[in-house]
């Protein structure tokens, strides 16, 4: 009993640091992507910017459901207090979030010129947004 109270009061730790891990994945990526000049290259080979945006933003939600959904199966395992049923909805918010945190990231990629100071500054822009 005590140790599903403990858990269920871990449970929104354990998801802002596994986001904070993967927020630096994110941000890395898309500033490494802008140092090389990779749009401009996909341009040359005939591919829009739309859906290497499109590409990146699936391939984002991919790596942001990871640790979302781990969290989530330990906790049916555990049988966490008032998470049992609601883990479907859960796990339907957390998709719905990752739309807009995601947007997020990629408006403050711009603010780094460098993927070395976007992996050591990342998260300034969503502590001040």
């Amino acid at each position: 009993m005590i140790f599903t109270i403990i858990v269920s009061m871990i449970f929104p730790a354990v998801i802002v640091i596994s986001l904070t891990f993967s927020s630096a994945i994110f941000i890395t990526t898309l500033v490494q992507d802008r140092q090389m000049g990779l749009r401009t290259i996909l341009r040359f080979t005939g591919a829009t910017s739309h859906a290497y945006i499109l590409g990146l933003l699936v391939a984002d939600m991919v790596i942001f459901m990871i640790p979302c959904s781990m969290t989530l199966i330990f906790c049916k395992f555990l049988n966490v207090i008032g998470l049992e049923d609601q883990l479907f909805s859960i796990f339907l918010y957390l998709i719905l979030f990752s739309v807009p945190y995601l947007g997020l990231i990629y408006v403050s990629s711009y603010l780094f010129t460098k993927h070395e100071t976007a992996f050591k500054f990342h998260l300034l822009p969503s502590l001040i947004f």
